[in-house]
C-alpha cells in the first residue's frame, strides 16, 4: 500500500467550494467535532496485574447521578500491560476493577478486586476548551486486593463488556498490512476524529514483541496518514538493530493535543520497558506533533531517552491554505487552526529549543508543480515552510530530495540517506 498523504491545499479549496454547494458534509463534521469537544479520556493502570490472577481483569466505569447513586455505564478489559481507558462526557465518575477467573462477569469470593478511591469530576469547561487543556485525566490507577468485595449490582456487565474498547493502545502488535491501517481509516481520522477514536482508539503499535536489545524507532504519520505509509522505509531497516513503532492518531485533532498524547504514551512505554534510547521519525504534519511532544514544558522535561529526531517534508512554517480553510470553511478541521502560519501552536514550538542531546535532521522534498495559489512547493507544501529558518537553526543536517510530498517516503535516495542518519547516531 502506498502512503495516502493529505494534499492540504487541494482539500481546503475543495471544502470551500463544497461549502457553497452543500451543507450536509459540514453538518456531519460539525456534529462530530461538537461531540469530540465534549469528550474526555480517563486513563489508568492495574498496578499489580500478575500471574496470580487466574482470569481476565474487568474495569468498570460508573456514572454518579445527582442523587448520589452510581450506575455502571461501561467496562473494558485492560491491555496485557494493565493499561485501560474510557471516553466520557462531563460528569462525575468512579472506577472499580475485579478479576473474573471463571469469566461469569461477576465478582465471586476469592477474586481480586479494587477501586480508584476518589470521585473523578469532569467539568464542561474542562472538556470543551479545545486544545487549551489536557484532554485526558491520567494516573487513575487501581490496586487489586484479595480482600476487596463488591456490593454493586453487576447484572449489566455482560452487555457492557462488549460495548467499548480501550481508547489508548500501548504496544499492541499489528502488521503494517493490517486492515486497521487502511488508507480510508486515515481519512476518517482527519475528517471525523471522534469517529476514529471510537472505532480505532489512539496508540503506539508494535510489529513484534518488545526487544530490549534493539533500539525502538517511532514513526509518526501526517495528515490523513496511517502507519502503512512507512512500509518502504521499514522494509529497509536493520531489524537486528532497530524495532519499528508507530504512533496512530486521528490527524484532524488539535496538534497540541496529539503531541500531549504522544508524550504521555512514550513516557508510559518507557516506564514499562526502561529503554535507554528512542529515535523518532516523522512525516509532514507529524513533524510538528513530534517536536511539540519532545520539547520541555512547564509541566515536564524533555524525554532524556530520545536520542534522534528526523523530519520529512514537515511544514515548519505552517500551511497558508489551512489558515484560509480555518477562516472560510463553515466548520474547520481542528488542526487547521494550528497549521495556520503564525498560530499560537507554531509560535509555541519555537519558543523553546530542542535539547542539544537530540540531534535533529531535516529532510525535505522540492519536486513541486506550478500553482496560482502556492509559491515554490513540493506539490503540497511551500518550500519556504519546509525550510523555515527556525527549524533550520536546530538542525544538525539538512537534506533535500527531488521528490514530491508523498514520494519522499518511498524514494530510494531518501531511504539510503535516512539509514545513514540512523547509523551516524552514537
Amino acid at each position: 500500500m502506498r502512503p495516502h498523504v493529505g494534499l492540504l491545499f487541494s482539500m481546503v479549496m475543495a471544502i470551500i467550494m463544497i461549502s457553497l454547494l452543500c451543507g450536509c458534509f459540514f453538518r456531519d463534521l460539525k456534529n462530530d467535532l461538537a461531540e469530540y469537544d465534549a469528550s474526555y479520556a480517563l486513563v489508568g493502570k492495574i498496578l499489580n496485574l500478575n500471574e496470580e490472577q487466574q482470569g481476565k481483569v474487568i474495569v468498570i466505569l460508573y456514572s454518579e447521578e445527582a442523587d448520589g447513586r452510581r450506575s455502571p455505564i461501561s467496562c473494558v478489559f485492560p491491555e496485557d500491560s494493565g493499561h485501560f481507558s474510557f471516553l466520557v462526557k462531563p460528569g462525575v465518575y468512579h472506577l472499580k476493577a475485579f478479576e473474573d477467573s471463571n469469566e461469569n462477569f461477576d465478582h465471586d469470593p476469592g477474586e481480586y478486586a479494587g477501586e480508584f478511591s476518589d470521585p473523578i469530576r469532569i467539568t464542561p469547561v474542562e472538556a470543551n476548551t479545545a486544545g487549551k487543556v489536557k484532554r485526558a485525566r491520567q494516573n487513575l490507577d487501581i490496586q487489586l486486593s484479595p480482600k476487596q468485595t463488591f456490593i454493586d449490582d453487576l447484572d449489566k456487565l455482560s452487555d457492557l463488556a462488549i460495548e467499548q474498547m480501550p481508547v489508548f493502545k500501548l504496544g499492541v502488535i499489528k502488521k503494517l498490512n493490517d486492515g486497521l491501517f487502511d488508507e480510508a481509516n486515515g481519512s476518517i481520522g482527519y475528517w471525523k476524529p471522534l469517529a476514529f477514536i471510537k472505532q480505532f482508539g489512539v496508540g503506539i503499535y508494535f510489529t513484534e514483541p518488545f526487544d530490549p536489545k534493539r533500539i525502538p524507532v517511532l514513526f509518526v504519520h501526517g495528515a490523513t496518514g496511517t502507519p502503512a505509509g512507512w512500509q518502504d522505509i521499514v522494509d529497509q531497516l536493520d531489524k537486528k538493530r532497530y524495532q519499528p513503532w508507530f504512533y496512530y492518531y486521528p490527524s484532524g485533532i488539535r496538534l497540541d493535543v496529539a503531541a500531549e498524547i504522544l508524550h504521555g504514551l512514550i513516557q508510559t512505554l518507557h516506564d514499562q520497558y526502561r529503554f535507554d534510547r528512542l529515535y523518532i521519525t516523522a512525516h509532514s504534519m507529524g513533524g510538528l506533533v513530534s517536536r511539540a511532544a519532545i520539547l520541555p514544558t512547564p509541566t515536564h522535561l524533555a524525554p532524556s531517552y530520545v536520542k534522534l529526531f528526523v523530519s520529512m517534508s514537515t511544514p515548519w512554517g505552517g500551511v497558508r491554505m489551512a489558515g484560509k480553510g480555518a477562516e472560510k470553511a463553515p466548520t474547520a478541521i481542528p488542526c487547521w487552526h494550528d497549521l495556520a502560519p503564525g498560530s499560537e501552536f507554531i509560535r509555541t514550538i519555537y519558543s523553546r529549543s530542542l535539547s542539544p542531546d537530540i540531534p535533529f535532521y531535516l529532510l525535505f522534498s522540492y519536486k513541486g508543480n506550478c500553482s496560482l495559489f502556492m509559491e515554490n512547493n513540493d506539490e503540497t507544501i511551500e518550500l519556504k515552510s519546509l525550510l523555515d529558518y527556525r527549524a533550520q537553526d536546530d538542525a544538525a543536517g539538512i537534506y533535500g530530495f527531488n521528490e514530491g510530498h508523498a514520494s519522499i517516503l518511498t524514494s530510494h535516495e531518501t531511504i539510503v540517506r535516512y539509514l545513514e542518519v540512523l547509523k551516524s547516531v552514537q
